[in-house]
């Protein structure tokens, strides 16, 4: 089976555990004699090696690992920080996949997803297991989006001057959308119509999901109140930014600060 039929085909029955897990240099090495449920884990800090019977699997930042029930594995590391959030779950039938690594940009859409997961977990109200099922069907989802971005070159070699550019300077006060297609030297018709393919979105609405996710990382941290976060992400009216961050997560930016974050391990 391959990793986009794996994805194609998992049904999931229950969402088990979706927990962030921090540990330090001097935690290692660890083992873990066959693992209760599947898993996806999300890598935020750190590079864990995984340690299985016919593998290994280098898990950097900004990747997604699957782990299928009952594996054993051993996980080095040889940095002073790990952070990985865990989102384990049961299928409906046992996967023919072994354990896999997928690398991703870092501003790809799963973080958000993993965050949003967490937050619906630690909230534990009556719709949580459907909305965290919901959730594992859009990292399906991405993870195919992903596959196939990388399987179709042509027109990604097209816009990727124009990509990289967006990524580094979204959040510069005189960034235009406009500038894209003149770097990708193409009409803005064309080129958002070649970005629609890529990304099933416009890119006025990528960058929103971009800032987006970078917004729940900063009020994750005790380091800024809401109105830096609303400045640090171009927003001159702090009401304006808390509407549309409220609109996409269903929370305010202080409900969602006031959550906190929980480290486990």
């Amino acid at each position: 089976m391959t990793k986009i039929e794996f994805y194609r085909s998992a049904c999931v029955r229950e969402v088990n555990l979706v927990a962030r897990y921090i540990a330090k240099k001097s935690d290692y090495p660890m083992k873990n004699g066959g693992r209760n449920h599947c898993g996806f884990l999300y890598t935020l800090e750190g590079t864990e090696t995984y340690r299985f019977a016919d593998r290994t699997l280098d898990t950097p930042p900004h990747s997604i690992t699957f782990i299928p029930r009952g594996e054993v594995y051993s996980i080095d590391f040889c940095e002073e920080r790990g952070a990985v959030i865990a989102f384990d779950f049961e299928l409906a039938d046992a996967p023919q996949i072994r354990p896999f690594c997928v690398r991703l940009s870092k501003d790809n859409p799963l973080r958000a997803l993993f965050s949003d997961a967490e937050t619906k977990w630690l909230l534990k109200k009556p719709e949580t297991e459907a909305d965290l099922k919901s959730i594992f069907y859009k990292i399906l989802s991405s993870l195919i989006r992903n596959e196939l971005y990388y399987a179709s070159g042509e027109n990604r070699m097209k816009i990727a001057e124009a990509i990289t550019y967006l990524h580094t300077h979204y959040l510069e006060r005189d960034f235009r959308v406009s500038m894209l297609s003149s770097i990708a030297r193409m009409s803005p018709r064309y080129f958002e119509m070649l970005f629609f393919d890529e990304f099933k979105c416009t890119p006025k609405e990528y960058i929103l999901s971009l800032k987006m996710q970078l917004a729940r990382e900063l009020l994750q941290s005790e380091k800024y109140s809401v109105g830096d976060v609303a400045e640090h992400l171009g927003y001159c009216d702090i009401y304006h930014f808390s509407k549309i961050f409220k609109s996409k997560t269903g929370y305010t930016p202080s409900e969602y600060k006031r959550l906190g974050v929980t480290t486990f391990r």
